[in-house]
């Protein structure tokens, strides 16, 4: 099928919020160590995967003081990633190589996030109740080499678009296109949480660039396409702008998270009203 206008808004918002929650709070770490091999049966057989402890990386070359790495070192030699072969998944925080022996000593430096960014189409109900079922395994087990590949991992932030209409605004056709983006925040604290949310709070009146949906950088195996991707690229690429409207900050209260048993995760809500003038496609 051909990609429509929702693709294009749900790439955009994507691209947009990570970017600039991440200039914003500088959530992120320079980490160096050894990733641990694991299985996959979803890889092909003849790659493995070495995992880290953390669950996401940067891979957003747009920051000056985030380390994006060209290669790792195997068994005290530098191999360079090719986007085929040799890669990191930055989505599961792993490097994965073809012919690699699983046996082998897989060292390097990487940016790990310190929050998790997820786009799902559940609703906010959904996702609570879906993170209290593995909320005790998230909290108790401690991980110092790997997380088991597409887990997802608190703290976390949850995107998603779920409301969207149409109003006349010109003769021609020109309608406003109003949508409402959705983030569900879960965090172990209240510090993490308040930063959060006062961040994206502050981002009435901003401008998202609308981009193309093949220009969401990462691939099916979680790394760049081209092995490289900038923010920055994208704001001087694409000039239309989605218009953020209102934006709307709530927090579930104590009382609620411990009736449901969410006592380890403070929760708060992020609604944005999305405007841009277009004509239908």
């Amino acid at each position: 099928m051909k990609p429509q206008f929702q693709h294009k808004l749900a790439t955009s918002y994507l691209l947009w919020f990570e970017n600039y929650f991440f200039k914003k709070s500088e959530a992120y770490s320079l980490q160096t160590g050894t990733f641990t091999n694991f299985s996959d049966d979803r890889l092909p057989p003849e790659y493995n995967a070495f995992g880290v402890p953390f669950k996401q990386l940067m891979y957003d070359s747009s920051f000056a003081n985030v380390y994006i790495p060209s290669g790792l070192y195997v068994d005290g030699n530098f191999l360079p990633f090719d986007n085929e072969n040799y890669f990191l998944d930055y989505e599961n925080g792993r490097f994965v190589g073809n012919g690699i022996p699983t046996g082998s000593q897989i060292t390097g430096t990487y940016t790990a996030k310190d929050v998790n960014i997820y786009y799902t189409n559940d609703t906010e109900e959904n996702i609570v109740l879906n993170v209290q079922e593995s909320i005790d395994r998230s909290v108790n087990n401690v991980h110092s080499s790997y997380y088991d590949p597409y887990q997802q991992k608190m703290p976390a932030i949850y995107l998603s678009n779920q409301i969207s209409q149409n109003k006349p605004f010109a003769f021609g056709g020109m309608n406003e296109t109003l949508t409402q983006g959705k983030a569900v925040i879960l965090t172990y604290n209240s510090f993490e949480l308040d930063t959060i949310m006062s961040i994206f709070a502050d981002t009435y009146n901003e401008n998202i660039p609308l981009v193309d949906f093949d220009a969401h950088p990462i691939n099916e195996f979680g790394s760049p396409k081209t092995g490289y991707y900038s923010y920055n690229d994208i704001e001087k690429t694409y000039s239309k702008q989605i218009f953020i409207k209102n934006v709307v900050t709530t927090k579930m209260s104590d009382r609620i998270r411990h009736h449901n048993l969410i006592k380890f995760l403070y929760i708060g809500f992020v609604d944005f009203e999305l405007s841009i003038f277009r004509y239908r496609s």
